[in-house]
Order: structure tokens, then C-alpha cells, then sequence
């Protein structure tokens, strides 16, 4: 049975109206959301403060030493180590900066910008603390928001824009003080906001503790509550 031609015609039409309005709209939408997607790695400068730190890049060459005053550039992936007589310094490319101390190792996990000043994507730095005490400078968010977190072997921590932090890890706790901002740490399910003069400390396996002030009473009995 032959078809009518008029409705071939109007079928062939309107499939055409279809793609072509698809084709105008879609292309603009698909270049909008590529660029307010659109990300670009980004690269830290590491500095040895004392003594040699040894930086291992993610792939290619071998773990590079870095004397006192010495520096190099690294991507992401790398991973810095401050032995027990070395301390370095991580400039990261927003102004975001991280001071590792002695016995200290850290890997640099993620480091992206958006592609585009029209891109919508935060600054994104995460780093996993090995161990160690870092001392961590988050740069403020300006026009663009930062996604500035911290892992651990216990769980993360979401650290604020423009805030000063100290965390100390190792394979049983981490502890995180909040000396300006503000930071969230989560484990097991469990988040502890910790505002600023205020810490909290995860032990392996448990949820954080609840934020305390971050001043410590070195003086035990202090309150001489248990008599001389």
C-alpha cells in the first residue's frame, strides 16, 4: 500500500523543524554547561624549609630531594615527606598554602580551577594527610568558592575559605584546631563543626569528638579538686 505523498512531504518537514530546533537549542545549552563545567589542573610549588624533603611525583621519574631553599613544582598526585629533621612549605596556585613539620607526609589528591571565568566550578584542593602535623592556610574565596578539604586515615575535614588550621595525625587519631574559620570533620557518618579557638579529635573507627575550646590545661589538678 502506497503512502500518500503530501504526508511523506509533512512527515520529512517536520522531522526536519525537530532537528533543527533541537541543533539551536541544544548546542548552545551543551557549550553553556561545558563551560560552567570545564576544569583545569592546577600545580603547587613545594619549598624545603629544613633539612631534605623528598618529593615523589605521581608518575615518570623517581622521588626528587629537595635541600634547604630549594623548590619544584608538582602536580597533582605527588606526594611530599618531611622527614624528622626537614619541614617544607606548599604554595598552592590559589595562595592556599600548607607548612609541613618534621615526620610529616602529605599527598596532594586534587588541585583544579575552573577552565573558564564564566565556569561555575569551586577552586578544589584536597589533600590526604599520611601523618604528621601540617599547619594549613586556606586563601579566601573572592569570586570563586573553595572546596578545600582535608583527608585522613580517621575521616575528612572540610576547611572554610580564608582560615588558619593546625591538624595532627597519626595511625590511631587526628586531632584539627580551627584558629580562624571554620572547619567540618566527619567520620562514621557523624559531622563536628569546629569554630574558631575550638578543636575536635577522631580516633580510628569512631565519630569526632565534640569541638572544645582549643586552649589545653597543662596543669593537671589545676583546680586543686582532688586535694594536695
Amino acid at each position: 500500500m502506497r503512502q500518500s505523498p503530501e504526508r511523506v512531504a509533512w512527515a520529512v518537514l517536520l522531522l526536519s523543524f525537530a532537528t533543527f530546533v533541537l541543533v539551536v537549542v541544544g548546542v548552545p545549552l551543551g557549550v553553556r554547561w561545558y563551560v560552567a563545567s570545564a576544569e583545569r589542573e592546577q600545580k603547587a610549588i613545594v619549598e624545603s624549609l629544613v633539612g631534605t624533603v623528598v618529593v615523589e611525583p605521581p608518575v615518570g621519574r623517581g622521588p626528587t630531594p629537595l635541600g634547604r631553599g630549594e623548590s619544584m613544582t608538582v602536580v597533582e598526585g605527588t606526594v611530599v615527606r618531611a622527614d624528622e629533621t626537614s619541614e617544607a612549605t606548599i604554595t598552592l596556585f590559589d595562595g592556599s598554602f600548607v607548612r609541613l613539620f618534621p615526620g610529616s607526609s602529605v599527598r596532594l589528591e586534587r588541585m583544579r580551577a575552573p577552565r573558564y571565568r564564566a565556569g561555575e566550578t569551586p577552586r578544589t584542593v584536597w589533600l590526604n594527610l599520611f601523618g604528621g602535623r601540617a599547619s594549613i592556610g586556606t586563601a579566601p574565596a573572592l569570586s570563586t568558592p573553595l572546596d578545600f578539604r582535608l583527608l585522613s586515615l580517621q575521616g575528612a575535614s572540610q576547611l572554610q575559605a580564608d582560615g588558619k588550621y593546625i591538624v595532627d595525625a597519626n595511625n590511631d587519631r587526628c586531632e584539627v584546631s580551627t584558629y580562624r574559620g571554620r572547619a567540618d570533620v566527619s567520620a562514621q557518618g557523624l559531622l563536628v563543626p569546629v569554630a574558631a579557638r575550638q578543636r575536635t579529635v577522631v580516633e580510628l573507627g569512631r565519630s569526632p569528638e565534640p569541638a572544645v575550646d582549643v586552649a589545653r590545661n597543662l596543669v593537671r589538678n589545676s583546680d586543686f579538686a582532688s586535694g594536695l
